[in-house]
Order: structure tokens, then C-alpha cells, then sequence
């Protein structure tokens, strides 16, 4: 399947090419040592519609069954991924949630989690000072949500039906939980908030820019990554990695071979190896999933 790429930028320290080496924009890239994919879902192996194309799992069904290991990256539950995946195929994939802060293996045993620091909910909290619109936090699989969550903000969020309804508490009860995640939405000031808690806390922007993900500041997509391939016995030599946006970026310092969508911010589309099409296109992903294994040149395919 033809693959329309794109040369991006690549950071001089990554490992697929030596330093002062960096391919030419009609280079070939090899990717036939590729064992682990990572892929990110909203934006990325989703399309819009917060579906899969049956093409797409097809192909990926075919991946596993050749060897490769597989893993979604995402912001959401792992609860959430029950409605996006088969059954037969969500049981043969690694899940790496709330953007790094758990690692789900196959079967679904907790294998790696990082909860935000009881001081540190407090601080965010105080920081805040009721000035928001809606606050809502995960603890294990098990979402709470303030009074003010609506069914509006269920929906333009993308939570589904098929997702448990959430108990319902309010700062005092946060305050007093273990939490994985904390999702802001309305929150004034969010580049201020993100630069006071920076040593401290990931606060990540949706692309809706009112909502903010929160998790600890020592999770991230790559650190979960690592914990998963050191299970797995291999390296970020040795995986290839998809995205759409920032909370990806840790990811992509790291793979051997990275594919931005379209949809990217320029600053992720200039750490990628190769810039692909739309996550709304059906043969977006087949494509990328085709070229891992083989080589990719920018000029050809």
C-alpha cells in the first residue's frame, strides 16, 4: 500500500542514525529491526468518530501474529479501551494509560503506576482556589467527578456510554485519595499553573485547550515505554512510535523511527522521522504498519 510520507526533522541524538549522519530528505530509512510499536489513540489510530477502523485492527491483528509488540499510549482509562478494541485483540495488546501513569500488560495486570503526590493534590488544589469549571480525577480505574461535570462535558470529552457513570465527590475528596490523574476543565491560567508545577507535576493541554490533564511529573508515555520494553527484554532501537501531540513527544526523543499525523503540532512533526496523513484517512495506519518491517523513502512511498 502506497504510504504518503514525509521527511520531518530529525533530533541529531537519535539512535537510528549516527550524529553529523542524518539522511538526506530522499534517504531511505530501514526499519526491518522494528519489534515494538507504540501508538497513541485519540488522534492517532482513532479517527475522529473515536473509532478504529476495521481495516486498521485487521492489520494490526496481522503485526501481533507476525511477532511485533504492541502498545496504545493514552490519556484514557483503561476502562475506556474495553469499547475501542475486540476482545480477542484487546487481551494480545500492552496499555499504557493516563499518559504514563499505569502499564497494563495483555492480560491487564497493573505492571508500572505513578500516583501524583498527596502534597502535591494539595498544592494544585490550593493553587486553584475553586476557579474552574469542572474538576474530575481517576483513582485505579474508578473515575470521580465534582457536581459540575455534565452530561455536555461527558460528550464533548468523548466518554462513552459504555463507560461507568462517575461517583461523585468534591475537593475535600480528592484531597483525601490516591489519584492517577486529575482532569481540569476551565482552569484560568493554565501556562501558569504548568510553570509553577513543572518540577512537580505533567500538566498537559488538550487540544480543546480548555481541559487539562494532570498526572505526576515523573510519568510520561516514555517512562511506561521503559518499563515495558525492559519487561519485554528490548529497546527504543528496536520500537517505532505514532502520535498526534505534545504528550507524545517524550515518546519520539527516544524510538528509532517516528510517524506524526497530520494533525500534529509543527513542534512534534519536527522530531518525527516521517510526517503521515490524516488519522480520518482508513489507510493512514495500514500504511504505517505496512512500512514497519521494511524501508521507507520519503521520495517513493
Amino acid at each position: 500500500m502506497a504510504l504518503n510520507l514525509e521527511r520531518g526533522r530529525r533530533r541529531e541524538e537519535k539512535p537510528v542514525q549516527k550524529s553529523g549522519d542524518r539522511p538526506r530528505a530522499n534517504a531511505t530509512v530501514k526499519m526491518d529491526h522494528v519489534r515494538v510499536i507504540i501508538s497513541d489513540l485519540d488522534g492517532t489510530l482513532a479517527n475522529d468518530e473515536r473509532a478504529i477502523f476495521s481495516g486498521t485492527l485487521a492489520r494490526l491483528e496481522k503485526c501481533i501474529g507476525e511477532g511485533y509488540a504492541f502498545a496504545v499510549a493514552t490519556a484514557r482509562p483503561l476502562a475506556y479501551l474495553h469499547g475501542v478494541f475486540p476482545s480477542h485483540l484487546f487481551d494480545r495488546i500492552w496499555k499504557i494509560c493516563h499518559n504514563g501513569a499505569q502499564l497494563f500488560s495483555p492480560d491487564s495486570r497493573v505492571m508500572f503506576k505513578h500516583e501524583i503526590g498527596r502534597s502535591d493534590q494539595v498544592a494544585l488544589l490550593d493553587a486553584l482556589g475553586g476557579e474552574y469549571t469542572s474538576l474530575s480525577w481517576y483513582s485505579g480505574d474508578t473515575w470521580y467527578t465534582d457536581e459540575f461535570f455534565s452530561d455536555g462535558l461527558r460528550q464533548a470529552y468523548g466518554i462513552p456510554s459504555h463507560y461507568p457513570a462517575p461517583i461523585v465527590g468534591d475537593a475535600a475528596c480528592l484531597r483525601s485519595q490516591s489519584v492517577e490523574k486529575i482532569l481540569v476543565v476551565g482552569a484560568p491560567f493554565p501556562d501558569a499553573l504548568a510553570e509553577v508545577f513543572k518540577d512537580r507535576l505533567s500538566i498537559h493541554k488538550s487540544r480543546s485547550e480548555d481541559l487539562l490533564m494532570i498526572s505526576s511529573g515523573v510519568a510520561s508515555k516514555a517512562t511506561a515505554g521503559e518499563a515495558m520494553l525492559s519487561y519485554l527484554g528490548y529497546s527504543w532501537n528496536q520500537t517505532a512510535v505514532i502520535g498526534d501531540d505534545m504528550n507524545d513527544a517524550s515518546l519520539f526523543s527516544l524510538a528509532a523511527v517516528s510517524f506524526a499525523t497530520a494533525e500534529a503540532p509543527t513542534a512534534l512533526k519536527k522530531l518525527a522521522t516521517f510526517r503521515v496523513g490524516s488519522n480520518n484517512d482508513p489507510s493512514m495506519f495500514v500504511g504505517v504498519l505496512a512500512a514497519i518491517g521494511g524501508s521507507c523513502d520519503a521520495s517513493e512511498v
